[in-house]
């Protein structure tokens, strides 16, 4: 991620379509973003283990479009890995192997009331990969997910930051 141009002088774009569409980049002020993240051109990048983004919103549906890193076209081995997780149930896990991809992150025939979390699983030596866009049917937008009453902060050596999580 060191090579990616830290461009994060403009506020990302969000748009709304006639249809009620909402487009937006990820960033603090409509998603919580957890760990380490870097915005870069209008794309939030993931290298941590368990970095990613959690937000709420009211709706029909949800996609998310990635990007994946120069290794992403690499060997399985060094492909980023994410998680997604709907109200509280991983709902995919998947492993970054193309350039740009997007996926369904929540879908229903009536508007429900979602809390979406996407959480980078393998380590950082393992690629990095980027969330260009989220988009959705949403009846009022999107806010970031509340905090959490308690923080705890995990001090350790490769182990602790997930090194070899995938193996």
């Amino acid at each position: 991620v060191s090579s990616v141009d830290n461009n994060t002088s403009e506020a990302p774009s969000e748009e709304t379509s006639d249809s009620g569409e909402l487009t937006f980049t990820p960033d603090s002020t409509n998603v919580k973003l957890i760990g380490r993240t870097l915005l870069s051109d209008d794309v939030l990048w993931l290298a941590q283990s368990a970095s990613g983004i959690e937000f709420t919103f009211k709706g029909t549906h949800a996609s998310m479009t990635v990007k994946g890193d120069g290794t992403a076209f690499g060997s399985a081995d060094s492909q980023a890995r994410f998680a997604v997780y709907v109200n509280g149930e991983r709902t995919l896990d998947e492993m970054v192997d193309e350039y740009e991809k997007t996926y369904e992150l929540f879908s229903s025939d009536t508007a429900e009331d979602v809390d979406i979390r996407v959480v980078k699983l393998s380590e950082s030596a393992n690629s990095t990969f980027g969330i260009d866009s989220v988009s959705g049917a949403s009846e009022n937008g999107v806010s970031p997910a509340p905090a959490k009453d308690l923080k705890i902060e995990f001090i350790g050596d490769s182990i602790t930051c997930g090194y070899g999580v995938d193996d």
